[in-house]
């Protein structure tokens, strides 16, 4: 998979993960509910969920790209205090959680992000 993301292990940046859902074919606000972020080292197996150190993230709605059709982000601060992930030197894959009961819904989101 291709790095869409690069940043030095000294920054602090929010990273942020598209993440959607329909429901009967109609695209579903998720900002109701819980999302986490978690990454893995690249090479490491797909993960059960106690593999993965969940940080809580926050919701990003983007209204402007195209009108009435909204697109949501998990976004995550990454980097050395006060980021909320500090991650080594590497490529991580992102994953993403997103909870709503009784669903735990775990996906590998797209792209990496390359910690130099």
């Amino acid at each position: 998979m291709a790095v869409t993301h690069e940043q030095a292990s000294t920054s602090v940046e929010f990273v942020r993960f598209l993440v959607g859902a329909t429901e009967d074919g109609d695209d579903v606000d998720l900002t109701p509910n819980a999302v986490a972020v978690g990454f893995l080292l690249e090479g490491s197996a797909s993960p059960a969920a106690a593999d993965i150190l969940w940080e809580s993230a926050t919701w990003e709605t983007d209204n402007v790209t195209v009108p009435g059709q909204p697109k949501y982000y998990a976004k995550v601060l990454v980097g050395p205090a006060p980021g909320e992930v500090q991650l080594s030197a590497g490529i991580w894959q992102p994953w993403v959680k997103v909870s709503d009961a009784p669903e735990v819904v775990i996906r590998k989101a797209a792209g990496e992000l390359r910690i130099v």
